[in-house]
């Protein structure tokens, strides 16, 4: 195996990114990982090294927004499609890659990004999804009104559509603390502070119109009704961050030509790190079958 760090470039950023080669000398299937919501690129380490151990050239990258890159600006929805897609491109055009054969995964927004960029990429030959979320406006509508109520909810949005109003004119978006502070929860300093130590990678700060622009465009549930690729759900049952109904409702909802769901019993929100064996395998199973 060989692991190169590279950089690939969309629009004005440089985005860092991990590429792990197989040792066959032959073009090999790829996958590309795509981060989720404050996320890193290392949290794929262990998938991607196994997949490459099993003749997968891999690719882990930082979107705009997250560790790697700008750390604290997020800009997610179109922009983040638009860093998936400058992967993709990136992927197909190394010598070591057939291009024939290339799948996209993630895990939570991450999962969701790899199904929106499924239903829009004819590159991909199929997707392998962890605990996507389903609808990301309705699930933090969700998440305010039962942490804060529904006058806060419409505060909240009051906010968020005053400060799309202020960028739309030339002013930079104001900034709100990320320690959940996104799903209507408060804490104290001395959690946020706790949560920074625990999560040195993830960035805790966020920006109001990276907030709004994630609302508008992560339906993923419309975005499943349009695949025609294979799509593989994975989510635990344990995860309190987005509720595995989302993954069931997501495969009623697919239009996907094969689709498979797995739930894994007590395990929680971050499967590539707390579930990596597991994972791991239907993973490789998947790829076996549709890549």
């Amino acid at each position: 195996m060989q692991v190169r760090h590279v950089s690939i470039f969309t629009g004005d950023a440089a985005l860092p990114a991990i590429v792990r080669l197989p040792s066959s000398a032959a073009p090999a299937p790829a996958v590309v990982f795509h981060n989720g919501y404050a996320a890193y690129k290392e949290m794929y380490d262990g998938m991607a090294a196994e997949l490459c151990r099993s003749g997968y050239l891999t690719l882990q990258f930082d979107p705009r927004g997250t560790d790697g890159e700008g750390r604290g600006r997020f800009l997610c929805g179109t922009q983040w499609m638009e860093d998936a897609c400058a992967a993709v491109s990136y992927v197909c055009g190394l010598p070591q890659t057939d291009a024939s054969r290339v799948a996209f995964s993630g895990v939570s927004m991450g999962g969701g990004m790899t199904i929106l960029q499924g239903a829009a990429d004819p590159r991909l030959k199929c997707l392998f999804a962890m605990a996507p979320p389903e609808n990301f406006a309705e699930q933090m509508h969700e998440a305010w009104v039962k942490n804060q109520g529904e006058a806060a909810w419409q505060a909240h949005l009051e906010h968020l559509f005053r400060d799309a109003a202020r960028c739309a004119h030339g002013y930079p978006s104001e900034r709100m603390d990320g320690s959940y502070a996104c799903w209507g929860l408060q804490l104290s300093e001395e959690e946020k502070a706790a949560n920074r130590r625990a999560q040195p990678h993830v960035a805790h700060e966020l920006t109001l119109s990276s907030v709004l622009n994630s609302y508008l465009y992560y339906d993923v549930r419309a975005a499943a009704a349009r695949l025609r690729v294979p799509l593989c759900l994975v989510h635990g049952t344990a995860d309190t961050t987005i509720a595995y109904h989302c993954s069931e409702e997501l495969y009623a909802a697919t239009s996907a030509p094969v689709r498979e769901l797995h739930l894994i019993p007590g395990k929680g929100h971050v499967l590539p790190e707390e579930a990596c064996e597991e994972v791991t395998r239907l993973a490789l199973d998947w790829f076996g079958k549709y890549l």
